[in-house]
């Protein structure tokens, strides 16, 4: 048999309330206590300081890691100015170039990295707008194009670094705007589109440079904003899409992927079609095929992806749906998917690598989480994963 429990009797009603009222007190001194460990717990991972400064460009450093080049001051509180490396464990490296200005975009090849900016300093050696990096070290090769004025675009093919921007002589020789470098002499080749204005995006694809930026004329041909260039000769191809604004063209970003060029700046038509900023243009002919996602402000960065283009920059609509300057659109219909991570300012660049999307740009949170100028996003759900080294 159990023994006979004791009523406590509590014969005044007073002493009863006190005593209710001392309970509920206790419970809320542990819950607050509890909240205060979960937000203790939560800050190491997700809250950081909001910050003033930009990612312009993100590359992959093939290991989950990534290379941020910007306009920044730290990152995840070790002093990085304007470059850094962050390995896939979340943490800043001890590459460190340190540029004295701008960088504007990163590329890979022939063993190092690529930086291309407003600089005059990188890597712990005089390196005007463009230089080649040691991937471990951090320390400027002897490679030295010395461009005279801002490099905008960088892309590698084999032995040549072809590099785009506001130059007018780089690799010792007068270039206009875009030029080919040896990779290993730091010296222009004879190629020579000689551009008559800004180049801002660049790729290379079936033996010819695509370039993109504000220009009227290009390889010696007229082109509006973007062309396409021999790899041989350094003539303007007849691929010529007619890239039309209303005060002006521009292209910044380009992406091409299974016989289809993608675009992306700020413009209105392309040949006879209206197009808004985003357009797909066929690699042999150059007219615009039906895609068409129309985003209403413009875009600054594309990166393509199994059936997928990732875009980013300053919109807020793409065609009919709400997406607020990050979208991934289908490859085929032109339509953004369900893919919706919402950025609350511009996003300036992407990147793709093994561990996510890699996202910089001007925004303090990514839907409702704070990330500072650099997020990951899961490829699936949109997410931003836990990870965010918030640059200053």
């Amino acid at each position: 048999m159990q023994p006979a429990r004791t009523a406590v009797a509590m014969p005044f009603p007073r002493l009863r309330a006190a005593f209710l009222l001392l309970t509920l007190f206790a419970v809320l001194l542990a819950a607050i206590g509890m909240a205060r460990v979960v937000r203790a717990q939560e800050s190491v991972v997700l809250i950081f300081p909001a910050v003033e400064g930009t990612v312009n460009a993100a590359l992959s450093d093939g290991t989950g890691g990534w290379y941020l080049g910007g306009e920044f001051e730290s990152v995840g509180g070790v002093a990085r100015h304007n470059l850094a490396h962050l390995r896939a464990d979340q943490s800043v490296s001890l590459w460190d170039p340190s540029p004295d200005g701008a960088v504007f975009a990163l590329a890979s090849g022939n063993g190092v990295v690529y930086a291309g900016g407003c600089f005059s300093i990188i890597g712990g050696q005089a390196r005007t707008h463009l230089a080649a990096l040691d991937p471990s070290t951090g320390m400027a090769t002897a490679w030295d194009p010395q461009a005279n004025a801002t490099v905008s675009a960088i892309a590698v093919d084999g032995a040549r670094v072809y590099a785009g921007g506001d130059f007018t002589r780089i690799g010792g020789q007068a270039r206009g705007h875009l030029a080919a470098i040896d990779a290993v002499s730091g010296q222009a080749a004879l190629w020579n589109p000689d551009a008559d204005d800004a180049v801002r995006g660049l790729a290379v694809a079936g033996g010819r440079v695509y370039a993109g930026g504000t220009f009227g004329r290009i390889g010696g041909q007229a082109r509006s904003a973007l062309a396409a260039i021999d790899v041989e000769s350094g003539l303007a191809t007849g691929w010529n899409p007619e890239i039309a604004g209303i005060n002006g063209a521009s292209v910044r970003a380009i992406a091409v992927q299974g016989g289809v060029v993608y675009a992306g700046g700020s413009f209105r038509r392309a040949g006879a079609v209206e197009r808004r900023n985003l357009a797909a243009f066929d690699a042999v002919s150059g007219l615009a095929t039906a895609w068409n996602p129309e985003a209403n402000r413009a875009v600054h960065a594309l990166a393509v992806m199994d059936e997928r283009v990732f875009v980013g920059g300053l919109f807020t609509r793409i065609g009919d749906l709400r997406r607020d300057r990050i979208a991934a659109v289908d490859r085929v219909s032109g339509v953004a998917d369900r893919w919706n991570p919402g950025a609350d300012s511009a996003v300036r660049a992407l990147a793709v690598g093994p561990g996510g999307l890699a996202i910089g740009g001007q925004f303090s949170k990514i839907g409702p989480l704070n990330r500072h100028r650099i997020a990951i996003l899961d490829f699936g759900s949109g997410l931003a994963l836990l990870w965010s080294p918030d640059p200053e």
